[in-house]
């Protein structure tokens, strides 16, 4: 889904007797593709978040703000978690930011070539296909 991105994760390690508590903040742009012109262009992104490792003999998953590691372990791999936290501060609309007039950022002509495929334009401005209409004569008449 990302593939070309610029991004600083910061991660704060709060170690107590029982548990660990991990502080992320990650800052930066992601490269999208804009869902009405299909051009690219760089959303930016941000989002904070706080996780709990707790140490335990086996692997459970009681929540997903815990994660649970063997005691011996020294290493906790973050990469998908850093992954995964970028993937959801992505908006679900992938749309050009306004602009500093307040105008779209969209390609112009690929936006006026849409609305040239709009329904209520060109041949048939009232958008119904004439088939359906000759259709729904042949329902009525039964």
């Amino acid at each position: 889904m990302v593939d070309v991105g610029n991004l600083k994760a910061a991660v704060d390690l709060e170690k107590r007797s029982g548990f660990m508590k991990l502080y992320f903040d990650i800052r930066g742009w992601v490269e999208l593709t804009c869902d009405r012109c299909l051009e690219k262009y760089r959303q930016q992104v941000e989002n904070t978040a706080e996780i709990f490792v707790k140490f335990g003999e086996n692997d459970r998953e009681d929540d997903d703000q815990v994660i649970w590691i063997l005691p011996e372990e020294h290493r906790i791999n973050l990469a998908q978690l850093i992954y995964e936290y970028i993937v959801l501060s992505i908006p679900l609309k992938h749309v050009h930011p306004p602009g500093e007039n307040g105008e779209s950022g969209c390609n112009k002509e690929m936006i006026e070539r849409l609305s040239d495929h709009q329904p209520g334009t060109g041949e048939n401005p009232a958008g119904v296909d004439p088939r359906w209409e000759k259709l729904k004569k042949l329902r009525n008449n039964n």
